[in-house]
């Protein structure tokens, strides 16, 4: 059986995408949906274009593909969710 918290990272990831496309199917008129979900594919998926240069410049910068290297990507990580989380925890 796979890890769990990928299984959990993927339910997650389908309800967030669920939960967007109910928003943009409810906000905005039958003649603007379809510029709404257009908009909503192309802005999700820059960040998916980025941020894989990105991570591989952190791990040539901080000495390659070792341990050392690898890291700082962990660290950002664990920065990067505890601070979604609590800005979660604030708006809730």
């Amino acid at each position: 059986m796979g890890n769990p918290l990928r299984v959990i990272e993927s339910l997650a990831g389908s309800l967030t995408m669920l939960s967007t496309t109910l928003l943009i199917a409810k906000s905005l008129r039958q003649e603007s949906r379809t510029t709404g979900f257009s908009i909503r594919m192309t802005l999700s998926r820059i960040p998916g274009l980025i941020t894989p240069m990105l991570w591989a410049f952190i791990v040539d910068t901080f000495g390659g593909l070792n341990v050392t290297g690898m890291r700082p990507l962990f660290f950002i990580r664990i920065i990067g969710y505890t601070v979604l989380i609590l800005w979660i925890l604030s708006k809730a």
